[in-house]
């Protein structure tokens, strides 16, 4: 999502990886080709791995290890080019992340994205729509206005996954985490980590700090009622995770 001129360097330490995978697994090194995927709002530079060494001796460049690798650039792709790729689901995905950057132009994709999501997996279209909640700030009612030209199971599946969260958000509202209802907590409350629900005496004598923020926040929403799955997408951590601080907190 951003450049990074040490880009060599991640790619270096998978390559070995699967090296060392075969060598000791007795198989014949395969080559890699690296892939670089990459849907920032900053223009990313190509630059060979030598380039980490300003003012090199040339004696000493045939030591630096040189490899290519694939760039594909989404800032590169038209939408009519991500339109034109007959699987919907990645259609949905290209353009969600294609447009991130760009609020005006997102909201006005939103429908679009989320028929194309709709198209394949019903699961699909929650994790697609998570994620433009997260991206995205909106006001109360402002989705159903969006969804305007959307199908109409499209529009369906949608309000009653945002209805659902908006209910259980509003029931006591997860603590000052989310003050005006889900559709700004995710992107606020929640992601900054600015939660401040109590546990119920639960907490007492666990660490104050961002962590501590963390297992309230699971918490609070295991005790609404939202799945360990849904959890651990809006707070961005695994789901192991969240089913581990579940058991914990209910085991003292």
């Amino acid at each position: 999502s951003q450049p990074d001129k040490y880009i060599h360097l991640q790619l270096l330490k998978y390559i070995l990886g699967i090296w060392e995978a075969q060598r000791k697994g007795k198989q014949k090194l395969t080559v890699v080709v690296p892939l670089v995927f990459y849907h920032g709002d900053k223009h990313w530079v190509k630059r060979d791995l030598v380039a980490l060494f300003p003012g090199i001796d040339e004696l000493l460049k045939p030591f630096v290890p040189e490899f290519e690798y694939l760039l594909t650039d989404l800032e590169t792709y038209s939408e009519i080019d991500i339109l034109a790729i007959q699987e919907s689901f990645l259609a949905s995905a290209l353009l969600a992340m294609k447009y991130r950057y760009n609020e005006a132009v997102l909201k006005s994709r939103f429908g679009l994205i989320l028929t194309l999501a709709n198209g394949d997996s019903p699961n699909f279209l929650k994790t697609i729509f998570v994620y433009l909640l997260q991206v995205t700030v909106f006001e109360p009612g402002e989705v159903e206005a969006l969804l305007e030209h959307a199908s109409k199971e499209t529009k369906l599946s949608t309000m009653t996954t945002y209805e659902k969260i908006i209910q259980k958000g509003k029931q006591e509202g997860i603590q000052e985490g989310i003050q005006e209802g889900i559709q700004k907590g995710i992107q606020k409350g929640i992601q900054e980590g600015r939660l401040e629900g109590r546990l119920q005496g639960r907490q007492e004598g666990i660490q104050e700090g961002e962590l501590n923020k963390t297992f309230k926040a699971i918490m609070n929403m295991e005790k609404k009622g939202f799945d360990t799955n849904l959890i651990a997408q809006v707070l961005e951590v695994s789901e192991d995770f969240v089913k581990t601080v579940i058991a914990k907190q209910k085991g003292t």
